[in-house]
């Protein structure tokens, strides 16, 4: 029997390009742009589905029609070979990526996007980022931003909107510990290197998303130190998820860097623990705040990646027992404040459920805020249901969720919340929430636009593929992009 989560896993769909689609209920006129998921395909062939090739999704909004696309990437390199763990088979290219501080992986752009620049582009957060061409995929290329981007581009940037900016990171390999590489990609201007910071320690791809306030950027270097024989597991074909070890003794370091003087950044350490998504960061009387999914190590990168290979739930609890219990700290959100005079480092958890895939009015961006939308589970179904079963409206200021359980057979994926374009002053969730889900009875995937304030009542409107697709991870949304991008 085929149990429910793994109808996420499931590839009988076929690409197309951007043609009309069937629309259930309808859709807010003022809802104008693209929006964007990407996700792995070819699952099958990969030990965890981080290392699959890339899917997209997208959907175009234009006066209340609907326009679609499936399309599926190709990014091998020519006269390459890889395993099935995505390495780097010729040993020639392997270490020519290792001297560049690379891993020596195939690009699979296959965990997020961003638009920047009237292009697309296509993150996989151990590589550089690829151009996407949206009308013919398979013309996409990688791309350095002329040169600025040395080995990666993490799958996580964040924009601020009163510095007109974007800013992420990439994780370089060097022989004295990895270095951070941190990049500034201004709304109108070139791209450009802000700082590259010695971590002190290997932690190749173990740094997933980081948190933006107005005047830093904060990073959670997690317990991992890569030794000799690590490193040479990585050298001989091991996946970077796979060859590191956690060590709990080391504890984790907060990394805060000002954004106008990089340079004197700060570093507090602190108890190891990994945040895999963070929801926000804020300044708040001296002192940083920044909240995220917390987890105690790396256990959820396996449990994501690999569940698609657990046929049944016993053999899940024998290898994830840390989640496939009632109650457990693995997932709830929790908040962390930075005494940027004291060095002072405070923890507290804001909710009793677990939430994964949080996302925010995105005005909202490095400022204190009210509602995170996420994925989450229910009270006794983590242990039924190891993929999520509602989504959440979480409200920090009075701390009480607003609920959507997801129908009987139906999966959902990471909710995007949409702002309205309108005044100022208007409220934090006057919008919309995006979410992809996937009805396994009717073997059919829709995106779910949900109004903000009445979240729980569920969705206005449905936007069919009448295909099922399979799981994906991250969604970006562009206002106003109508028409044809061709990169």
């Amino acid at each position: 029997m085929t149990l429910l989560w793994q109808q996420l896993y499931q590839e009988d769909y076929q690409p197309h390009s951007f043609r009309e689609l069937r629309i259930e209920g309808e859709l807010p006129i003022d809802l104008q742009g693209t929006y964007a998921q990407n996700g792995p395909r070819n699952i099958a062939n990969y030990q965890n589905l981080v290392l699959a090739e890339s899917l997209i999704r997208s959907v175009r909004f234009d006066g209340g029609k609907a326009s679609g696309a499936v399309l599926a990437l190709d990014t091998a390199e020519p006269d390459t070979r890889y395993d099935e763990q995505g390495n780097i088979s010729n040993w020639r290219k392997k270490l020519s990526y290792l001297m560049q501080g690379r891993a020596p992986v195939k690009n699979m752009a296959s965990t997020s996007l961003l638009h920047w620049q009237q292009q697309w582009l296509t993150l996989y957060e151990v590589s550089r980022p690829m151009q996407l061409n949206m009308s013919d995929p398979d013309q996409s290329v990688e791309t350095d931003l002329q040169g600025v981007v040395k080995a990666s581009f993490s799958a996580h940037p964040h924009h601020l909107t009163s510095r007109k900016a974007n800013y992420n990171f990439g994780t370089r390999i060097g022989l004295q510990g990895s270095w951070l590489d941190i990049y500034k990609l201004p709304d109108h201007g070139e791209a450009e290197n802000l700082i590259s910071i010695n971590l002190q320690r290997h932690c190749l791809g173990f740094i997933h998303d980081f948190a933006v306030t107005e005047n830093y950027l904060v990073f959670v270097i997690p317990a991992i130190d890569m030794g000799i024989v690590e490193t040479l597991a990585l050298v001989r074909g091991e996946s970077p998820f796979e060859a590191a070890r956690w060590r709990k003794e080391m504890g984790s370091e907060i990394l805060v860097v000002p954004i106008d003087e990089p340079d004197q950044y700060q570093r507090f350490r602190c108890q190891a623990f990994f945040p895999l998504h963070f929801a926000n960061g804020f300044e708040q009387g001296g002192k940083i705040v920044i909240d995220y999914g917390f987890n105690a190590d790396p256990g959820i990168y396996k449990l994501l990646g690999k569940i698609h290979h657990c046929p049944d739930l016993t053999q899940l609890e024998q290898e994830f027992p840390q989640f496939m219990q009632q109650f457990h700290d693995n997932g709830r959100l929790q908040r962390c404040t930075l005494d940027l005079a004291s060095g002072d480092v405070h923890f507290e958890f804001l909710t009793a459920q677990p939430i994964e895939f949080p996302r925010i009015n995105e005005n909202k961006q490095g400022q204190d805020y009210r509602y995170l939308y996420c994925l989450s589970n229910e009270e006794n179904d983590r242990i039924t249901r190891p993929w999520f079963s509602s989504y959440h409206k979480v409200d920090l200021q009075c701390g009480e969720d607003e609920v959507y359980p997801f129908p009987e057979g139906h999966l959902g994926l990471e909710p995007c919340f949409i702002a309205k374009s309108g005044h100022q002053q208007q409220a934090e969730d006057e919008g919309y929430v995006l979410a992809f889900m996937l009805d396994c009875q009717q073997q059919n995937s829709y995106l779910a636009i949900f109004d903000g304030q009445n979240f729980k009542d569920g969705p206005i409107a449905k936007v069919h593929f009448d295909q099922p697709l399979p799981i994906a991870f991250h969604g970006h949304f562009v206002p106003g992009i109508t028409a044809s991008v061709s990169a």
